[in-house]
């Protein structure tokens, strides 16, 4: 379970690069409804999401040292309070990457509103595994291992999805302004 989530966390990552480097009009949107520079709104985004990865990281770490192998429903309880608090990170990230506002250039709404659906997506994903987990048996040690395995390759190819649905959405403007932010050049690398 926690590679595997080390595995999301990473692809999280490919999300985050796409967010700084996403397509974008530049006024007011729902995302914070203002317009603030692109390079402004790429070092909030990407900001947020370097924080985001930092957290799931540290979340990890910490889901490691909880697991408790004798006991399926502890196994079962850490894993539900683990994407309880990867959701709670992700509710935070959401809210930063919309107060972020919109980029001024061209698209710049249509970008914000892109970043936001796929991070609302990714968090959809992360909820409906949480709700697969918090519904495992614990009966049967060998059927509970499998269910986990699962609930990880879907969450997997649920974000792989979305990330791939951000990495198509290209601004030429916004390409060029996360180069020049140090934390998009951090995520890209």
């Amino acid at each position: 379970m926690t590679s595997k989530a080390l595995r999301i966390a990473l692809l999280v990552a490919t999300i985050a690069h796409s967010a700084c480097s996403g397509d974008g009009t530049g006024s007011d949107g729902e995302a914070g409804g203002r317009a603030v520079p692109a390079k402004a709104w790429a070092a909030k985004v990407c900001g947020a999401t370097a924080h985001w990865i930092g957290e799931i990281e540290r979340l990890n770490a910490g889901l490691q040292k909880q697991l408790d192998g004798t006991s399926l429903d502890a196994l079962r309880d850490s894993t539900v309070a683990y994407f309880d608090d990867i959701l709670a990170s992700t509710d935070r990230m959401i809210e930063r990457v919309e107060a972020a506002g919109v980029p001024e250039v061209e698209g710049g709404r249509n970008a914000s509103r892109h970043v936001l659906s796929g991070l609302q997506a990714a968090r959809q994903a992360l909820r409906d595994a949480r709700e697969r987990a918090a519904a495992l048996a614990t009966t049967d040690p060998d059927a509970f291992s499998e269910a986990l395995r699962q609930i990880g390759e879907e969450v997997a190819t649920s974000l792989s999805y979305v990330g791939a649905s951000l990495a198509s959405f290209r601004s030429p403007e916004l390409d060029a302004v996360a180069q020049e932010v140090r934390r998009c050049r951090e995520l890209a690398a």
